[in-house]
């Protein structure tokens, strides 16, 4: 028995150092672990169908990512009411429709002139819609982008100081999918 042990593991170092067959045993041990991982993407995605088909919604955390905060210049004509607006850029990086709806403004250096909810656009090839002001909810598609805005106290900042505050201006709170998401601005 132990001729034979040690005439198998002579084999089996011979073929393991061979260049050929190396990468043939090391081609076998991936295919089997892709496999197995298939497999189970099957019946996860299987059991994701039966749950759905049979009324349970398994929703996935929300994934916002905040591409960008901008201070734009002082438009008086366009925005009389809030001529200084801070707009945080954000996208939808779950692969899921998500429901955004503004919940609050946490100041932390920057106070607003006053908090309204309507303030939400999305982007349809680079085009802001709604133009002016926004909605209060929207459905974003996995990986669009969408904006909101909030409109600074001009009796108390300047553009120029509102920019050189960004990442410290305060916290914009949405909930998506009824979930919070705190952004910073």
């Amino acid at each position: 028995m132990n001729e034979l042990l040690a005439k198998i593991a002579a084999w089996a170092g011979e073929t393991w150092n061979d260049p050929v067959w190396s990468k043939v045993i090391a081609a076998v041990i991936l295919a089997v672990f892709g496999s197995v991982g298939i497999i189970f993407n099957w019946w996860k995605a299987g059991w994701q169908r039966l749950l759905r088909f049979i009324g349970v919604r398994i929703q996935p955390p929300p994934n916002i990512r905040r591409i960008n905060v901008e201070i734009p210049p002082l438009d008086l004509e366009r925005n009389p009411a809030y001529p200084i607006k801070c707009y945080v850029t954000l996208q939808n990086a779950s692969t899921e429709c998500a429901e955004v709806r503004v919940s609050e403004y946490r100041e932390q250096t920057v106070t607003l002139k006053r908090f309204v909810f309507n303030v939400l656009q999305l982007d349809f090839h680079g085009r802001w819609f709604p133009q002016l002001d926004g909605v209060d909810r929207i459905a974003v598609l996995p990986q669009q982008l969408f904006r909101a805005w909030v409109g600074i106290d001009e009796t108390k900042f300047k553009q120029d100081q509102v920019n050189q505050l960004r990442g410290r201006i305060g916290t914009l709170a949405l909930m998506v999918d009824g979930k919070p998401v705190d952004i910073d601005l």
